[in-house]
């Protein structure tokens, strides 16, 4: 009996702290920089999409995947307004790198940052990537990604 017992609570435990530990962010390729945060951005069909005008078309894909509402244009520069949202934003980061982004994600809002549409692209595919892993799919966990191609070069082939 008391082995039953002891296993039963054994089995609420680990269920406890598995329903504790955020979300799959395993994405493929690595990026150069993710730090997990506690807590869910819930991503639901009034969730509104917002972007830098130099940004829009990468958006307005984004709203197509996610079956989401067109984007709404935000002022160039701007980081993010107190509404619940996805938004892409134009603004330098520390690199050189065109296709560089910054992807955070915090409950109330997700922001990609880049300073070329290349960079707020791969950003999004991260994010579309990073849904895709998640058990349910309308809840992406809380992180902050930075990444940029390691090399100049996408693939190399040699016959």
């Amino acid at each position: 009996m008391k082995c039953i017992i002891l296993q039963l609570v054994f089995a609420a435990f680990s269920l406890s702290v598995f329903a504790q530990l955020p979300g799959n962010v395993n994405i493929i390729p690595q990026p150069a920089s993710v730090t997990v945060s506690q807590g869910y951005f819930l991503l639901a069909r009034n969730t509104s999409v917002f972007s830098d005008p130099a940004f829009i078309q990468t958006a307005q894909i984004f709203s197509q995947q996610t079956f989401l509402d067109p984007p709404r244009q935000i002022a160039t520069g701007k980081k993010t307004g107190s509404q619940h949202g996805v938004y892409f934003i134009k603004q330098d980061i520390s690199t050189t790198n065109p296709e560089a982004y910054q992807l955070i994600i915090q409950p109330n809002t997700i922001r990609i940052i880049a300073a070329h549409v290349k960079g707020a692209i791969h950003g999004m595919e991260t994010l579309l990537q990073l849904q895709q892993l998640q058990t349910n799919k309308t809840q992406i966990p809380c992180a902050a990604i930075t990444d940029e191609p390691r090399f100049g070069y996408r693939g190399l082939m040699l016959d």
